[in-house]
């Protein structure tokens, strides 16, 4: 085989060695062996020290350099390293080999491979696998390699939610998202409003003033940290949460109808409201009540919207419950801010004349947070959209997905940097600055460097 071709297709200098034939040798544990060469010549013959270009041969050494890049093949190069004199200073110096780093086993174009493979959703162990090196070196190399991955810039609209990630200090990371791009700005390791200040307070403040959309989930640190660092931002709650409240209040009362008015486990109510309990939470239609239903081991079929008002008819509070939920499914008709106001103290009127425990604490729920959804009901993004917290809950499957395929993660902060590393600098994003209309300080920060996209080099 010709050497060049060997020496190019794994990033070496050819002018740095021999030119011989070169057969690779299969060792017994199937991995290919190319020989090699290192040669002298004048360049490489030139004391670092005394910087005199008269050093000789002194003594060689082989060295194994790990050159795989090709899934299931093992190649390695077995380079003779030379190690010269100087005549002038008598001190010994070995020639480098470009490519190669001092002491390493693994070439600097296998590493940089890796590097690319750390922005996937490929686990350390199956970079492992496919590079035939140890999960542990790995995941040494991935810190090497990435020391620090810098937040991205807090931009007009954030969203804040958390995901499931235990700690010694806590059970849940707090995750900021950027609404327009879709893209992870920042994880914090816990959610905790004392973790949250102490994270926020690193910020630069002309940063702090870019937002001017503050979506969360209905969680009270969050409303304080939006009421302390972004003043002028209007707080949005998300409405999948207000709607996931009532939903779960209404599988509340099919689940009590169910145990204590239809008891009788064969009748047709009870298998309807187990079987078929999704149609009570999906919105009324005239699809829906045109649907019909087939009674296990029966062969007539029933009409599904006079199953449920059977079913209705046996608890007058489920029937009570499923129209004030079907009622606030229309909360999106309700597009200036006051009559969204009006529609969710009318929602909360309802609730309370249920005399119910847990109905007039989701009516003190909606009453406490109601400001924060009538702005979620009015407020309309540039393209005529709604603001909410869908891209958090997308991305939530994501993170999902890196800790699954890593059977876990117990190091937060590497945890934080793979996730940046696949969900935003994955991106390729060119934009550094992102915020339209403001410029910031591009200088480092407690929670980052706000610069998008440098890293330190190997």
């Amino acid at each position: 085989m010709y050497l060049n071709m060997i020496l190019m297709s794994f990033g070496l200098n050819p002018d740095e060695f021999v030119d011989e034939p070169v057969n690779p040798l299969t060792a017994d544990d199937g991995s290919l062996i190319y020989n090699i060469r290192q040669k002298v010549s004048k360049e490489n013959r030139i004391c670092p020290d005394c910087k005199i270009a008269n050093a000789v041969v002194n003594d060689y050494n082989f060295v194994d350099i790990r050159f795989t890049k090709s899934i299931g093949k093992v190649e390695i190069v077995r380079i003779k390293k030379l190690r010269c004199k100087c005549k002038q200073c008598k001190k010994t110096f070995t020639i480098p080999v470009t490519g190669v780093r001092e002491g390493a086993q693994i070439s600097d174009d296998v590493i940089n491979t890796m590097k690319n493979d750390f922005t996937t959703y490929l686990s350390f162990t199956e970079i492992a696998d496919q590079r035939h090196v140890s999960s542990r070196w790995v995941m040494d190399m991935f810190d090497k390699c990435y020391p620090a991955v810098p937040r991205l810039t807090l931009t007009e609209a954030i969203c804040m939610d958390e995901i499931s990630f235990k700690t010694k200090n806590g059970s849940y990371a707090a995750v900021i998202y950027d609404h327009h791009y879709g893209e992870i700005i920042d994880v914090i390791e816990n959610r905790q409003k004392a973790y949250l200040e102490e994270y926020f307070d690193g910020f630069n403040k002309k940063e702090l003033e870019i937002v001017k959309y503050f979506i969360t989930d209905m969680y009270q640190a969050y409303a304080d940290i939006q009421e302390k660092y972004f003043p002028k931002a209007i707080h949005i709650i998300d409405m999948f949460h207000v709607v996931q409240l009532l939903r779960n209040e209404l599988s509340r009362y099919r689940i009590m109808t169910m145990k204590q008015f239809a008891i009788d486990n064969e009748s047709l109510e009870h298998s309807f409201m187990k079987s078929h309990w999704k149609i009570f939470e999906k919105k009324k239609s005239k699809t829906l009540f045109n649907k019909t239903y087939k009674p296990k081991n029966e062969d007539y079929e029933l009409n599904v919207w006079c199953m449920m008002q059977k079913c209705f008819a046996i608890n007058p509070k489920f029937w009570d419950m499923w129209s004030i939920y079907q009622e606030f499914l229309e909360w999106k008709n309700y597009s200036d801010y006051e009559g969204a106001l009006k529609f969710v103290e009318r929602i909360k009127g309802k609730l309370e004349m249920m005399m119910d425990e847990r109905t007039e604490a989701i009516a003190k729920t909606l009453h406490k947070w109601r400001v924060e959804i009538a702005n979620a009901m009015s407020l309309k993004t540039n393209d005529k959209g709604r603001y909410s917290n869908s891209i958090a809950e997308c991305i939530n499957n994501k993170l999902k997905t890196i800790v699954k395929d890593a059977n876990g993660y117990r190091n937060f902060i590497r945890f934080r940097k793979r996730v940046l590393l696949i969900c935003s600098y994955g991106k390729n994003r060119k934009q550094v600055n992102r915020s339209p209309k403001k410029k910031i300080n591009k200088k480092n920060l407690k929670g980052g460097s706000i610069l998008h996209g440098i890293f330190p080099p190997l």
